[in-house]
């Protein structure tokens, strides 16, 4: 089943769905959050609602963002994304969720409290959602998940508060997942995701001269400056190479020599990086 991607101006109000939506004739199941990394803990999430989605022939979907809130309300502290919004759909549609509905987060946004958006939610036939034990939302965080419980039972959704699962004596979650990634810590790093770390520079257009492919990785949380071997992930297969993080820039060579980036034929499959198909670059142990 193909992910399908909804925007919260049309979930929220149901007067602008053209048709008959497919959450409109079955019951749904949701979870809600920001989903960076797509993390341990957030799986767990979703195969709870994925769990209650197929029990009672339901529909298992997500609610998220299309940029970071922590990226709009406080760029200059905000290390980075994990994963672009495409690379964090691609994920949810492996694991099975069957729509994903993206908020443009703004300030107008931002200043919605959180019984306001519960309200906006109880529009829709939600038979089920499952948030963290610890999520809150609204402006200036003003609600907590046993609030929105409370609120959404009004409407006759069961809503399941789920503890935040705990790796090494400490909470998974995307922040912890970001430093470790800042660390060097790549192996922490993918312990936490439940997957090999890779870098995502999907939608990101590189520059190519010679046969080095630079990118400027704005937007991206990445590791400590150095030299790193790597698998690349492109639609064209997977290449060894060496990457040279520096500053935020990012130089990608074939074949890196003791004296630096050697020369060497340009692999196939070079118009997706060129044309931000670039998938990811994963870190070689």
């Amino acid at each position: 089943m193909s992910l399908r991607v909804i925007d919260w101006e049309t979930f929220s109000d149901p007067s602008r769905s053209s048709g008959q939506p497919a959450w409109e004739d079955k019951p749904l199941a949701l979870s809600i959050g920001v989903f960076d990394g797509v993390h341990r803990g957030h799986q767990r999430l979703i195969t709870k609602i994925l769990k209650y989605a197929g029990e009672y022939g339901g529909l298992g979907g997500v609610i998220t963002f299309r940029q970071n809130p922590r990226r709009v309300l406080h760029p200059k502290s905000y290390p980075g994304d994990i994963y672009g919004l495409p690379r964090k759909l691609r994920i949810l549609e492996e694991l099975g969720v069957g729509f994903a509905v993206l908020i443009d987060f703004s300030g107008d946004f931002s200043r919605i409290t959180g019984e306001e958006f519960t309200v906006l939610l109880r529009k829709r036939r939600i038979s089920y959602l499952a948030v963290g034990a610890n999520f809150r939302c609204g402006y200036h965080l003003d609600t907590s998940a046993r609030q929105i419980r409370e609120m959404m039972s009004e409407g006759g959704t069961r809503t399941e508060l789920v503890s935040q699962l705990r790796m090494g004596g400490a909470p998974v979650s995307s922040s912890r997942i970001r430093q470790a990634v800042l660390n060097g810590d790549i192996a922490g790093a993918s312990e936490l995701l439940g997957r090999p770390y890779s870098l995502d520079l999907s939608g990101l257009c590189p520059r190519l001269e010679g046969n080095v492919f630079s990118w400027e990785a704005e937007g991206r949380v990445l590791p400590p400056a150095g030299l790193y071997s790597v698998f690349i992930r492109s639609g064209a297969g997977v290449f060894p190479a060496e990457i040279s993080l520096d500053s935020g820039r990012l130089v990608l060579g074939w074949n890196l020599g003791a004296g630096g980036f050697a020369e060497s034929e340009v692999p196939p499959g070079t118009g997706d990086f060129l044309n931000g198909g670039l998938l990811s670059i994963e870190f070689r142990p």
